[in-house]
């Protein structure tokens, strides 16, 4: 108990990301069991306007997301793990295994088979080819892993694949090219296999996961602890990390040349928000923001809503949710072939929120 205590305390702002990933768009069609269909609900159609849509089942902060998009473009969210509770410095958090998944376009939710581990704090999720893929985490009593598992929903099963490199958490998950790239970071355990040292000795780095060979590859060290938001625009992976000092960095690593550049941060440094990435902007709502006086503690959870463009390397306001809210999860959905940002997590009611660009 005394060294999971401390593995809690160590990893404080990490657990307070409660990351939210971002899914990928995939031409496979998701196979969904029997869901009650909600109701008919008017779709608003003002643009930068927040909707309520029907409350995830279960209060569940920090899950990770993915998304999958079929036919007629349409996209099915998976919602997977995170904890019962808001994050709390005072005690370890109580991970749940449970996987729900989301259709927008009928606003309904349905039960899926459970992530074998009950796992909170996780690298986030991301979909490749008609699959889900989640990566590392935290189990009861707060030990970081190096889990892989991967869901298939024509099956509703789980599958365990290659192990990460080191044991990681509190990360972000993207895809590229059929890929998957994650930003986590190692906690000092004894891992021989190559890079390790490095992301040992800086706490961060980059891999990469090729699900048609199941390997991982170390890409580089990354240059600051991962706030668990980010995404692909491009061929490059926008990542907000911790900068200590009240403002968010924002990292980018350019897969064609393995290397990282700083841009324009983020204007409040936050964790627990979601993020997600949407006609070439990145979005990024809610969350906790840090203290400015740098004292390590967190203020209160936010409604602030911003978006980074990259074309001009500058953030943008928007209008804010409809209460503050941490401990969430963000995707890219398509309703009635609008593009859209889903905003996913927390205590009901309220905890599926939908923003219209």
């Amino acid at each position: 108990m005394q060294t999971a205590l401390i593995l809690a305390s160590a990893s404080l702002l990490a657990s307070a990301s409660l990351l939210a990933a971002v899914g990928c768009r995939d031409d496979d069609a998701p196979t969904e069991p029997t869901a009650v269909p909600a109701p008919s609900i008017a779709q608003a159609t003002a643009v930068n306007n927040w909707l309520t849509k029907r409350n995830m089942p279960s209060d569940r902060y920090g899950p990770a997301t993915a998304t999958l998009v079929g036919a007629n473009s349409e996209t099915v969210v998976y919602v997977i793990a995170g904890q019962t509770e808001p994050f709390n410095p005072s005690r370890l958090a109580v991970p749940v295994g449970k996987v729900q998944s989301y259709r927008p376009s009928t606003d309904a939710w349905t039960n899926r088979a459970s992530l074998p581990v009950a796992l909170y704090n996780t690298n986030g999720a991301g979909a490749i080819r008609g699959k889900v893929y989640v990566s590392g985490g935290q189990r009861p009593g707060g030990a970081p892993q190096r889990d892989l598992w991967m869901y298939d929903p024509a099956t509703d099963r789980w599958t365990f694949k290659r192990k990460l490199p080191i044991p990681g958490y509190g990360g972000v998950t993207a895809v590229y090219r059929d890929k998957l790239y994650v930003v986590s970071q190692c906690q000092g355990a004894a891992v021989t296999e190559p890079g390790c040292e490095d992301i040992i000795r800086s706490r961060w780095g980059i891999f990469r996961y090729d699900p048609a060979t199941d390997r991982w590859t170390f890409l580089s060290v990354a240059p600051a602890q991962p706030a668990g938001t980010g995404g692909f625009i491009g061929g490059k992976f926008y990542v907000i990390t911790y900068s200590y000092e009240g403002r968010g960095r924002l990292d980018v690593y350019d897969v064609a040349t393995n290397t990282w550049s700083t841009r324009t941060p983020i204007p409040a440094e936050r964790g627990g928000a979601a993020s997600a990435t949407v006609a070439g902007k990145l979005y990024v709502a809610g969350g906790v923001e840090a203290d400015t006086n740098n004292t390590g503690s967190y203020f209160q959870s936010r409604t602030a809503v911003v978006r980074y463009d990259p074309a001009t390397d500058r953030w943008t306001q928007l209008a804010s949710l409809p209460e503050q809210r941490d401990g969430l999860a963000g995707a890219r959905v398509v309703v009635n072939g609008q593009a859209r940002f889903e905003v996913i997590g927390g205590a009901r009611p309220g905890n599926n929120l939908q923003y219209l660009p």
